[in-house]
């Protein structure tokens, strides 16, 4: 990009960046209730998946798990679990649904759990403070990727000193996120992801939006 003026390149990698993080949308995660997010998909992909088609091919595999009174101690440890745990409680309730979808005699330990979270009685845990481990790789990464696809395609330094003007790499890709993404992104954060310089995603969509290939 052969462009003089320093801020119109500036703005020209806004832009580029702007549709970048557009292509990769549904693989970045939320900042608003991301624990939530996180602790839902989570469940989605923690066994209980693989257990339903297990399931549907081979029957009910509950009945190698041990004995009645043994059974009876793990769903009161999962319960217990989801009470506190934010992740536990997600993925105890996506257990129950699978019960749901499988016609299974649902445990009296799970039937009250579920009456006590439609009452009230049981509310969702509070999430813990920061980002999920996996949510902040994720995240980094592709603050990281775009950075380095601005250097190669706009010629932006990725990083400034705190005396030069606000138009490196770093500060476009916040500038994007920002307005695409409605959310809180700093210089910083885009600044220590770009240092990191965190590994390839484990993400398809993601791999293939930023060359991860």
């Amino acid at each position: 990009m052969q462009v003089d003026d320093p801020k119109a390149v500036f703005q020209a990698a806004v832009k580029l960046a702007s549709e970048r993080i557009i292509e990769a949308e549904a693989s970045i995660p939320p900042q608003k209730n991301v624990w939530r997010w996180h602790a839902q998909k989570e469940a989605g992909t923690g066994g209980f998946l693989a257990f339903l088609e297990y399931a549907r091919a081979h029957g009910d595999p509950r009945v190698s798990f041990g004995s009645p009174e043994t059974m009876r101690k793990s769903y009161q440890h999962r319960v217990e679990a989801a009470q506190v745990d934010l992740i536990a409680h997600w993925k105890l309730r996506a257990e129950i649904a699978a019960y749901f979808q499988m016609n299974w005699q649902i445990p009296k330990e799970y039937k009250d759990f579920m009456v006590d979270v439609m009452n009230g009685t049981v509310e969702e845990p509070t999430p813990p403070k920061g980002l999920p481990a996996k949510v902040k790789f994720t995240r980094d990464r592709i603050l990281y990727k775009l950075v380095q696809y601005l250097q190669d395609d706009c010629g932006l330094y990725p990083t400034r000193n705190d005396t030069s003007p606000e138009l490196s790499g770093c500060d476009a890709v916040a500038e994007a996120w920002r307005t695409v993404r409605n959310e809180r992104m700093s210089y910083a954060t885009v600044q220590n992801a770009y240092a990191l310089k965190p590994g390839k995603s484990a993400d398809d969509a993601i791999r293939k939006c930023f060359g991860d290939e």
